[in-house]
């Protein structure tokens, strides 16, 4: 390779790799035999391949997530069915809808909410699996022998596999087919430059998944845009090819979305607003959805980081100099983003994590550091199956009934419909409704909120109309909250909400989203409810009339702040703004870099600490209810919040804001 020559190993170092090492690298790449050639090479390679596949087939199957018995039916399954029934009325995304997953998303929800979609989103799930285990024993036959080789690709095979179905996190595998083979590829000393059409496949790959799920889109087409980037540095083709590589990947990226998009009976008019309001969410979704997690966890990653340093710098060794830094860039960006997505809400997203190192493991290990990989894989997998509470390929029986029930699902119309029949058995008991709401509902436009859509399913005979937020603890920018209210002020919003009373990380449910929820207030009359539903429908005009100023009071975090009174028939809505809620730049440097800092809120009288989302603190927030309907809601949160106290982190005091006061005229009995 001309890079090689020029510039040489680094300087003290004669290591360069041997003939098989090379061919060991590059075999996941090229698909080229790891030992070389051998007599009757062409036989010899139809039996590999053979041996391969069966093996394959069977570390899939031994392999297969059991979580999911029954393809499905589990307490947090809403934003499956909701996912299901938008492809099914034909949602508009970006009119009617915007979530984290795109039209195709319904693809990675193994459910059978319904025969066709649930069918193949189920059907997918095996060959991936499949395809995952070939490519890993093909990976480690090359560097250690069969026994080692076949026991470390059942337990890679579940780690970045299985974990990751039973996560919701598949789209995250072709993320992880794009990303091991290029970082195999700058760790191999000699290689020859990428054939043409590569990047625009790179860039179709990416238009693709951002249908499917928004983030991995994105991650897809930046990894495009590196490669390119990377190639040029390596090859230095002149700058016409360099312009030639980014078109054909653009080219590729909206030839992909563009059909995709219309494939999936979206209009292309909104194909824009999709896109825009997809992103104001991604890009909302660090300050607001941040949550710690067990500090032993975080620890061991720190311990896998080191570990694949570790790697990457055996692997520079024989670099040559341009090389050996994009390895270390590339191997230093994926580390980033992988561990900023699994750590910063840290839940079972630390799932994205261990799978990571399985791959980078896979792209950088050789023959000499095989021991170093091990001690990376032994405690992600162990880690992995204390996340998902299973370690599914020890018990093998198990993973071969769940995969003979999809087959069978998948298959056989009579099981399908067994299926649904029982999901519409066991669901209500899981969520029971009270009778009287359910007569209510019967024929009606519902929307479900603040997170179980699941119900409209439950129940075939409403007609789902959901708010464009599936969730409403995703409407945590000014945009997407002002977005969602103006469909509840509108003409299409549904005859009816029930609400459950449910929060997320310890928010206040009737600020989730706040100017939402005030929308709701005044666009719906309360019927009935329990505990835990409630049942509003729609008026006919609005029960909210003239706005006054009642009240601005300059005030820091840590002080306590008391909320003005109106008259019986106002209801008080307050917002907040000022330095404490807007972050500087190196606040916000900081917060992207690391886990951003949480802002608190103390409510006069309750000694919990409740999460206050920053992006919409200058929304309308609901404070105080008119005298009619304190005593009218319920389980709704109906008290008065006569003083508030904001914090954050363990500080008494802080920046300081603006908080400004408003009184609504609320008309009981309007429409």
């Amino acid at each position: 390779m001309k890079g090689w020559r020029r510039g040489g190993p680094r300087r003290g170092t004669e290591t360069r790799f041997d003939e098989v090492e090379q061919r060991a690298s590059t075999a996941i790449w090229e698909g080229t035999p790891a030992t070389g050639p051998r007599n009757g090479s062409s036989n010899g390679s139809g039996r590999r391949l053979a041996t391969a596949l069966i093996l394959a087939f069977v570390v899939a199957l031994v392999t297969y997530p059991v979580l999911i018995p029954d393809v499905g039916w589990e307490p947090d399954q809403s934003w499956a069915a909701a996912l299901h029934m938008a492809h099914r009325q034909g949602l508009v995304f970006g009119r009617d809808i915007v979530f984290t997953y795109g039209p195709l998303g319904w693809l990675t929800t193994a459910t059978m909410f319904y025969e066709n979609t649930g069918a193949v989103a189920i059907g997918i799930r095996f060959p991936i699996l499949m395809a995952v285990a070939f490519v890993i024993w093909r990976r480690l036959r090359s560097l250690c022998s069969w026994p080692l080789a076949l026991a470390g690709c059942v337990v890679l095979s579940w780690m970045i596999g299985s974990v990751l179905l039973i996560g919701g996190e598949s789209p995250l595998l072709v993320l992880f087919a794009v990303l091991a083979p290029y970082l195999l590829r700058l760790a191999t000393p000699d290689s020859t430059p990428l054939p043409r059409w590569i990047p625009a496949v790179l860039g179709a790959v990416g238009g693709v998944m951002l249908l499917v799920k928004f983030d991995v889109g994105l991650s897809l087409v930046a990894w495009t845009l590196f490669v390119v980037f990377a190639e040029a540095v390596l090859y230095r083709p002149g700058w016409r090819r360099v312009i030639a590589s980014i078109a054909w990947s653009v080219d590729g990226f909206l030839s992909a979305l563009i059909i995709g998009w219309l494939a999936c009976g979206q209009p292309l008019g909104a194909l824009m607003e999709w896109f825009s309001l997809s992103f104001n969410l991604f890009a909302g979704f660090n300050d607001a959805m941040a949550r710690s997690g067990p500090a032993w966890e975080l620890q061991l990653a720190f311990a896998s980081m080191a570990g694949v340093v570790v790697l990457v710098r055996q692997r520079g060794v024989a670099l040559e100099t341009r090389r050996r830094r994009l390895l270390w860039l590339a191997v230093g960006a994926s580390m980033f983003v992988f561990a900023k997505q699994a750590f910063l809400r840290h839940d079972s997203h630390s799932l994205r994590w261990w799978a990571f190192i399985g791959v980078a493991v896979l792209a950088l290990v050789v023959r000499k550091t095989v021991a170093t990989a091990a001690f990376l894989v032994v405690p992600s997998v162990i880690i992995s199956g204390s996340v998902v509470g299973s370690l599914a390929f020890m018990d093998p029986a198990a993973s071969v009934r769940s995969a003979d029930r999809a087959f069978g699902q998948v298959t056989s119309g009579a099981e399908r419909r067994q299926v649904r029949s029982w999901g519409r058995y066991i669901l209500p008991k899981t969520y029971p409704l009270p009778p009287e709401i359910v007569a209510k509902i019967q024929g009606e436009t519902l929307h479900i909120g603040p997170v179980r859509s699941v119900v409209s399913w439950i129940y075939p005979k409403t007609t789902w109309r959901p708010f464009p937020i599936l969730q409403h603890y995703h409407g945590f920018t000014p945009r997407l909250d002002r977005w969602t209210a103006d469909f509840v002020r509108g003409p299409k919003a549904p005859r009816f909400v029930l609400y459950e009373q449910f929060t997320i990380d310890g928010r206040i449910g009737r600020w989730d989203p706040p100017e939402t929820m005030v929308a709701l207030i005044c666009q719906y009359r309360f019927v009935t409810g329990s505990d835990v539903w409630q049942l509003f429908e729609r008026r006919t005009k609005s029960a909210c009339g003239t706005r006054r100023r009642i009240d601005a009071v300059d005030s820091r975090l840590g002080e306590e702040l008391f909320t003005p009174l109106g008259d019986d028939n106002e209801m008080v809505v307050g917002a907040f703004s000022g330095a404490a809620f807007s972050p500087g730049v190196i606040s916000r440097i900081r917060s992207l870099v690391t886990r951003p800092a949480i802002t608190e809120v103390s409510v006069l009288d309750d000694p919990k600490r409740h999460r206050f989302i920053v992006g919409t603190a200058g929304q309308d927030h609901l404070l105080v209810l008119p005298a009619c309907l304190r005593d009218q809601l319920g389980g709704f949160d109906s008290a008065t919040m006569r003083s508030l106290t904001f914090q954050r982190g363990a500080r008494r005091s802080g920046a300081g804001f603006v908080g400004t006061y408003d009184a609504i005229t609320y008309d009981c009995d309007a429409g």
